[in-house]
C-alpha cells in the first residue's frame, strides 16, 4: 500500500484498460453534469446552474465514473453522491477503490474494512490490510501476518493462509506460496499451481507469468498460451494486444504470442479504439554548448565535449495496430482523440490531426483545446475564439477573456479578470467568474479525467510484476 502521507488514495484496480462502473444507488437523478471548482487551495463541486453541490471546503475532490465524489478534508477521506449527500462520512485515513466499485477504507484505529457504493458496510473493520476485492471476495491480512481470502462478511473462503495475495480479477486471485506464484479461484482452489517467479493480473482471459526470468502468458486454467520468452512486460492485453520487451526493443504481441511489430519507442501506451500513443526520445544539437566547445578548441584548449551538447527531448505521436506512425513522433504534445481529432503541439504552435494522420487544422494556433461536441476554444493573434472542427470561427470572444478551457455539457470554462466561470456557446456568461480554477463539466457516467487519480502499484510490485 502507499504510505499514509500520500496526497490522495484513490486506486483504480482494473482488468481492462477503462475503469467502468455500473450505475449505483445514491446518484442524484436531477444532476446532469458536475464540475470541480477551486478557490485558492480548496475545492468543491457545482452543477450546471452554478449551485454548489459540495461547498468549496475540501482539500481534494475527485468525480468518479459513477459520479460519486471522493473527497479529502482535514486529512480524512469520504464519499458524497451527486446530490451532495454523504455516502461515506469523511472520517477515514485512507480510501481505495476496487474494480467493482467497492470502497476500501482504513479508520482512525488503523483497521481496514470495505463499504459498498450505497454506504453499506460489506467487510468489517478488523484487518491490518485489505489489498483488493471483487464480487464480494477480498484479500485481507490480520495482525499475525498471514493473508486470507474472505467473503464480504469476513468469513474465510477457506482455512488457508498465504504469504501474499495479489489482484482479484476475472475470477482469479494471485497467491504466493513457498516463494512461487499461482492463481486461486474465488472458492480458494488453485486454478494455477504456484510455480512462477512473478505474475500479473488477468486481462482479457490471459495473465502474464514469469519463469526463468522471462515473461509469457497463461489462461485461467493455467494452460501456457504464450511460452515465457520476453525480457519484460509493460502491460497485459488490451484490445487483443499486449506490450513486452524483446531484444532491447518494445514489441506488441497478439493473444497467440505473435510479434506484430517491434519498435525503438520509449513508451507505448495501451491501445484505445485501435490507436496507441507512443513516445520516443530524440536528440538534437545544443547550439550554444557546441559553439562554446568549438571556441575552446579554436583557442587550443583541450577537453571533452560537454555532457549536454546533445539535448534530449521526448516526442509524441500515435501508432495503429500494425505499428504504423499515424501521427509521427515529432510532436511536443498530443492530446487524446475527441470528435475524431487529436490536438497536437509542435514548438509553440497547436493544430489538429484526424485518425488517419491527415492534418485537419494547421499548426497555427497559440492555444487550442480538445474538441468536444464539435467545438473547441482556440487562441490566435492573442484573441480567443470558439471554432468548429473545420477551423471556422463560430464565435469571437471579447478581449476581456484571458483563458478558455475544454467544452463540456454545453459550457466552456472561461477566465476573465483573473477569475474563472462558465459561458455558453453564444458567449454569454452563465456562471459568474468567482473561482481561482475550474474543471470542465462531465456528464453522469464519466470521470473527470483531468483530476489526478492515483493508481496503486503495490499489486504488481507484490506479485513480482516489477523487478
Amino acid at each position: 500500500m502507499r504510505r499514509d502521507n500520500a496526497l490522495f488514495y484513490v486506486r483504480l484496480l482494473f482488468c481492462a484498460m477503462t475503469f467502468m462502473l455500473t450505475a449505483l444507488n445514491g446518484v442524484g437523478e436531477a444532476a446532469k453534469g458536475l464540475a470541480v471548482v477551486q478557490r485558492q487551495a480548496l475545492s468543491g463541486v457545482i452543477d450546471e446552474s452554478g449551485k454548489e453541490i459540495l461547498p468549496v471546503a475540501f482539500a481534494r475532490v475527485v468525480i468518479l465514473e459513477n459520479q460519486q465524489i471522493a473527497v479529502k478534508k482535514g486529512g480524512l477521506y469520504g464519499v458524497y453522491n451527486a446530490s451532495g449527500e454523504i455516502v461515506i462520512p469523511p472520517q477515514y485515513t485512507q480510501l481505495l477503490i476496487c474494480e467493482d466499485g467497492t470502497y476500501l477504507l482504513r479508520n482512525g484505529e488503523r483497521k481496514w474494512g470495505a463499504v459498498a457504493a450505497d454506504g453499506r458496510e460489506v467487510l468489517p473493520f478488523e484487518y491490518k490490510q485489505v489489498f483488493d476485492g471483487d464480487r464480494g471476495v477480498f484479500c485481507v491480512r490480520r495482525e499475525e501476518g498471514w493473508w486470507q481470502l474472505v467473503r464480504g462478511e469476513g468469513v474465510p473462503v477457506d482455512g488457508n493462509g498465504y504469504s501474499l495475495l495479489g489482484n482479484c480479477c476475472e475470477g482469479r486471485v494471485a497467491a504466493s506460496a513457498n516463494n512461487r506464484w499461482g492463481f486461486l479461484d474465488y472458492d480458494g482452489h488453485y486454478a494455477v499451481e504456484p510455480q512462477y517467479e512473478g505474475v500479473r493480473a488477468f486481462s482479457e482471459g490471459l495473465a502474464a507469468v514469469k519463469r526463468g526470468g522471462k515473461w509469457g502468458f497463461v489462461d485461467t486454467e493455467g494452460k501456457t498460451v504464450i511460452r515465457p520468452q520476453f525480457s519484460d512486460l509493460l502491460y497485459g492485453f488490451r484490445e487483443g494486444l499486449a506490450c513486452v520487451r524483446q531484444d532491447g526493443k518494445l514489441a506488441v504481441i497478439d493473444t497467440s504470442g505473435n510479434v506484430i511489430f517491434k519498435k525503438n519507442f520509449n513508451l507505448i501506451f495501451p491501445f484505445h479504439d485501435g490507436l496507441a500513443e507512443v513516445r520516443k526520445t530524440k536528440k538534437k544539437l545544443n547550439v550554444l554548448q557546441a559553439i562554446g566547445y568549438g571556441v575552446n578548441i579554436a583557442l587550443g584548449r583541450i577537453g571533452r565535449p560537454p555532457a549536454n551538447i546533445m539535448d534530449k527531448t521526448q516526442k509524441r505521436g500515435y501508432i495503429d495496430r500494425e505499428g504504423r506512425e499515424i501521427v509521427p513522433t515529432s510532436y511536443d504534445a498530443v492530446m487524446p482523440f475527441h470528435d475524431g481529432l487529436a490536438v497536437v503541439k509542435k514548438g509553440k504552435r497547436w493544430g489538429a490531426l484526424d485518425r488517419t494522420g491527415a492534418t485537419r487544422l494547421e499548426l497555427r494556433f497559440e492555444e487550442l483545446r480538445s474538441f468536444h461536441e464539435g467545438l473547441a476554444a482556440a487562441r490566435l493573434d492573442g484573441k480567443w475564439n470558439i471554432i468548429d472542427v473545420q477551423g471556422n470561427v463560430k464565435r469571437e470572444l471579447p478581449p476581456t477573456v484571458q483563458d478558455v478551457g475544454e467544452f463540456g455539457m454545453g459550457l466552456f470554462p472561461v477566465k476573465t479578470n483573473g477569475k474563472w466561470g462558465y459561458m455558453d456557446v453564444e458567449g454569454h456568461i452563465v456562471i459568474a467568474p468567482a473561482y481561482t480554477n475550474v474543471r470542465p463539466f462531465v456528464p453522469q457516467g464519466s470521470a473527470d479525467d483531468g483530476q489526478e487519480v492515483y493508481q496503486d502499484d503495490a499489486a504488481e510490485a507484490a506479485t513480482g510484476g516489477r523487478e
